[in-house]
């Protein structure tokens, strides 16, 4: 088929297509997983009660399917499925968003049912389904929220650079980790819909429906405090507030129309906390479980200023901390990391760039009218991305995967970036962007495509990690 005439059959049914191409994506990394041989070089799997129930079941007619589920029941999984079974039993596993792990308690008892009680059978099945369905959505809201970041006017070109976002996050390196049973996946639709509603306050700005824009602001925080449940990285989303805060704080300052901003900063500020109550609730709980039986000795960051389980855990038991992962053994896991690292850093700061071009001409006074007309008309014709409408939005947005990808190369184990840039909306667009302005390179007297390149990059890490991470091999 002709790509103008598959572009034009997809153009028509968009949401059908993504659904069919996440579809045979999935069934791709299913296949992969049943084919990748052994349980790897860690039987860790086996002293855990999730996974040895899957592999000792008496239900032998269940054998296929015990076999196959145990293939997703891999490093991070073993912990979220058996935190789910019985609960937190140890002090490093609050490390595991506290929300996920109690969705699998609670929806593995009707699973737990059909597989006739199994223990840890339910837990793993349900949390495959959570993440299938929520990449599925989040794949849907990413396509919805994209068509009002292109900047193009055209319906074909929106249509085009949101399917191309959407599809993007289908074929994501994070791969088999948005099948497993992981939070990435509802972390991701999650924070996807923070981003979407975020983007509603600047359309209801652009109407003048002040009290829509301010409840769009609650929503918003709502959502980005509720993927901060499924994984701490989602309180970065809370830069977005703290930027708008800012900046709504220095219009006070300088304004008089002291009230309208008044009513900004109070549905600003209610937002942020929301995303804070986000990390802290869960923390509150481990505080009562630790810090407060005084007939027992408290663990020493009961102690601390700001007691908080998670900054501990992920210290002492982990190993994360700034620069404490900059080893020479670990030197080819940042190798593994760099291509993710530039994509996430490189799309931030282009798009920062680009959301100011047309913003610093209209401060320049009107002398240079034409000017700005001139500049906005080239920004338009050449740039898809961002949207000028939500320039403001884009700018706000790109500050969490910029300190995420910072953090990762810093702090964090490296690695995981592959599957945290999941849920960050900003690369998908930016890349999507590339892909429709058809940008080439010409290197030794050969035209290159970057964003092709990026791609098929994509995909070969998804599927090669996901052989190694069914087969319970390295990295993860």
């Amino acid at each position: 088929m002709h790509q103008d005439d598959l572009w034009l059959k997809t153009t028509r049914s968009p949401k059908r297509y993504l659904v069919w191409y996440w579809g045979i994506w999935k069934f791709i990394l299913f296949v992969l997983a049943l084919a990748s041989p052994g349980i790897g070089y860690d039987t860790s799997t086996d002293v855990l009660s999730a996974a040895q129930s899957i592999r000792e079941s008496p239900n032998r007619e269940f054998d296929i399917f015990r076999y196959g589920l145990q293939k997703f029941v891999r490093w991070d999984a073993i912990y979220f499925t058996s935190i789910a079974q019985r609960g937190y039993l140890f002090e490093q596993e609050w490390a595991f968003g506290w929300t996920f792990t109690r969705l699998l308690h609670w929806g593995a008892k009707g699973f737990s049912y059909m597989i006739n009680g199994a223990p840890g059978l339910g837990e793993a099945s349900f949390g495959i389904l959570v993440a299938h369905i929520s990449h599925l959505l989040s794949v849907l809201v990413l396509y919805d929220m994209s068509r009002s970041m292109c900047n193009r006017g055209s319906e074909d070109v929106r249509t085009k650079f949101a399917f191309l976002a959407a599809l993007l996050h289908v074929v994501s390196p994070a791969g088999i980790f948005l099948t497993a049973p992981y939070a990435e996946s509802p972390f991701a639709l999650f924070n996807f819909l923070g981003c979407y509603f975020y983007l509603k306050v600047y359309g209801d700005r652009a109407t003048g429906n002040a009290l829509g824009g301010g409840l769009s602001r609650l929503a918003s925080g709502l959502f980005f405090g509720i993927a901060t449940t499924f994984r701490g990285n989602g309180l970065l989303s809370g830069c977005v507030f703290a930027y708008d805060a800012s900046v709504i704080a220095w219009e006070i300052l300088s304004s008089r129309k002291i009230l309208n901003h008044l009513h900004d900063l109070s549905f600003t500020i209610a937002a942020g906390s929301m995303v804070a109550l986000g990390s802290l609730v869960p923390q509150l709980l481990a505080f009562s479980q630790y810090c407060l039986d005084v007939s027992g000795e408290r663990r020493p960051w009961c102690r601390r200023r700001i007691p908080s389980i998670y900054g501990w855990v992920q210290s002492h038991y982990w190993g994360v901390g700034f620069l404490r992962y900059w080893t020479l053994s670990n030197f080819p896991l940042f190798l593994l990391a760099g291509p993710m690292l530039c994509i996430l850093m490189t799309s931030a700061i282009w798009t920062w760039i680009q959301s100011t071009k047309v913003s610093q001409t209209r401060t320049d006074g009107a002398d240079s009218a034409r000017s700005t007309r001139l500049r906005e008309r080239e920004f338009t014709n050449s740039v898809v991305f961002p949207n000028t409408a939500y320039q403001g939005a884009a700018r706000r947005l790109l500050v969490p995967q910029l300190a995420l990808a910072i953090l990762a190369l810093t702090t964090y184990h490296v690695q995981i970036i592959t599957r945290l840039s999941s849920g960050y909306p900003i690369w998908y667009w930016w890349l999507a962007s590339l892909i429709l302005e058809d940008r080439q390179v010409q290197v030794l007297g050969k035209y290159w495509s970057p964003p092709k390149i990026m791609v098929q990059w994509m995909i070969c890490y998804a599927l090669i990690q996901g052989g190694l991470f069914a087969s319970f091999l390295p990295p993860a």
